[in-house]
Order: C-alpha cells, then structure tokens, then sequence
C-alpha cells in the first residue's frame, strides 16, 4: 500500500519509553532510581527520502531528555522491500543515514533475509557495525554475528535489549535463503533470556532492565510477559502501525 511521507514518519516515528531502573529494596531502589530513554523506530524499509526529517525528530527528543541517558533502537526491517533510490545501491544509503542517526541496536526483521542468510552475514552486519541485530528465537544462527541479545551502559545501569524474530520467518522468506535457520517462540525464548538476565547469577549475565524489541506484531501478551521485562516493543504489521499513530 502507498503511503505518504507524513503517514510514514508517523509510522516510524520516535517512540520514547521510560524505563525507572530500580534495585534492591523499596527504599533503597527510590535512592538508586536512574532514567533511560529509549527511542524506537521500526520498519524504515530505506525511506531515505524521509531520513532527514525522522533524524529531526530524534534529535529533538535527544535534547529533550539528554543524549548521555538515550538510546535509539529498531525493531527491523531497516532495509529491503525499500524505497527505489535505497533499493538500487543495496540499501547503502539507509544504512549509512541509520548509523547517522545514532542507531545502536535493532531486532533482526524478516526483510533482512531477503537476500539470503550469507548477504546478511557477509555484507550487511560488517557494513552496519556498529549497530548489533539481535535475535533470541533464531535457531542454527550464527550467535557471533547475530546473538539473543546486547547490553548497554545508560545512566551507570545496564540495560539489555533481547531481540525477537515472527515465527512464521520461514513462510515469510524463500525459506532456501535462511539455510538452516529455524525460529522458535518468541514469549518463551524472550522469558528464558530474561529469566537469565534477572535472576542474581553474573555467570550468565546480568542486566538492571530488560527491553525486548520483537520483529512481530503488536507488543506480545501482556498476560505471558514476566515480571523481568521491563518493556516490549515491536511491530511487523504496517497497517497496524497506521491505525497505532492515528490513535496516539
């Protein structure tokens, strides 16, 4: 479906989410209490015709809640099935506005394997560094380049952002390109990563708040969420996106 420019910066416009990260007792998180704000696009799809303007805003929400305690985020789709001018030179362009942007980690959409496992492997990743795609509901994919999920120091707290990919990848991709790549659920993948990053053990990481950022529609189900994410965000759906912005 054509969308015009206006529809489409509020289709991925920033999204900034609040996180108070709070540890130990009641009394003791109150005095420890930090603010990090994440700001997340999705689907840019190389709509480089509208990158100047989406990097106003995020610009404008960095000086509103200060760049030292902000973080911008994606949850996929940054290229492929892109606009011509992005299309033509294989997404260099968008990727170059992304990383201008400030863009720091992004879930892995299903777009990105529309070239097949090896382009994404090979060319994208090193060109998009430092950008981190994450995923923690890939199965037989290479962790080294695309692992469940990073961290970032915001605010002397360390945030982790747990990356999801649909589950129904295979039927959504030529599925002779994602090799032996298969995807799990994304609720229990996400729980398990999670748990990991919230229960005490430094042996297997820890993190002071969790963010997942999940290539599928809506934002999960509140009621299979556990208490140790702190926020979910993603989209796939373009049409829900729309009828999102139009309510917002």
């Amino acid at each position: 479906m054509r969308r015009t420019p206006a529809r489409f910066l509020r289709a991925i416009a920033c999204l900034c989410t609040t996180l108070a990260v709070l540890l130990g007792s009641p009394a003791a998180a109150l005095a420890e209490q930090a603010q990090v704000h994440v700001l997340a696009i999705t689907d840019f799809h190389g709509h480089i015709e509208n990158g100047a303007r989406l990097a106003g805003t995020i610009d404008q929400e960095r000086a509103a809640y200060g760049a030292s305690t902000t973080t911008l985020v994606s949850a996929g789709d940054n290229i492929n099935a892109s606009y011509f001018a992005s299309s033509i030179q294989r997404d260099i362009p968008a990727m170059d506005q992304l990383k201008f942007m400030g863009l720091t980690v992004s879930a892995t959409g299903n777009h990105e394997f529309d070239n097949g496992v090896a382009d994404l492997y090979d060319r994208v990743i090193p060109y998009f560094s430092p950008v981190q795609y994450v995923a923690a509901n890939l199965n037989g994919v290479d962790t080294t380049k695309i692992p469940a999920y990073t961290t970032q120091v915001i605010s002397d707290k360390t945030v982790a952002f747990v990356g999801a990919t649909l589950e129904s990848l295979p039927s959504a991709v030529n599925p002779a390109l994602l090799g032996n790549i298969t995807t799990s659920s994304i609720v229990k993948s996400v729980d398990y990563y999670a748990h990991q990053l919230k229960d005490g053990d430094p042996s297997n990481g820890e993190a002071d708040a969790v963010v997942v950022l999940a290539h599928a529609c809506g934002n999960g189900n509140p009621r299979r969420r556990k208490r140790y994410v702190g926020r979910w965000n993603g989209r796939h759906w373009h049409g829900e996106l729309r009828r999102s912005a139009q309510r917002a």
